[in-house]
């Protein structure tokens, strides 16, 4: 778990780690979900399947879209 501060302008800066195991960079668009009990949980805005990877924590080998596609289709 890493800790952040909140600025007076209400930004929070991720630390490097948090980044870097988030797969984002400087300018990298991101998803805040706020649940029932106040815990926001935050997610690397993703096109395609690969934002419904981000949900998970998947250790397999990296699929791309195209690996994606040709299972979508024989299911």
């Amino acid at each position: 778990m890493f800790a952040s501060k909140l600025t007076k302008m209400g930004a929070i800066t991720l630390p490097k780690a948090v980044s870097l195991a988030m797969g984002i960079e400087p300018g990298s668009k991101v998803l805040v979900h706020v649940c029932k009990n106040g815990t926001a949980v935050i997610y690397p805005q993703r096109h395609g399947a690969d934002h419904l990877l981000a949900m998970f924590d998947y250790y397999g080998p990296a699929l791309s879209q195209t690996d994606i596609d040709e299972v979508v289709a024989r299911a």
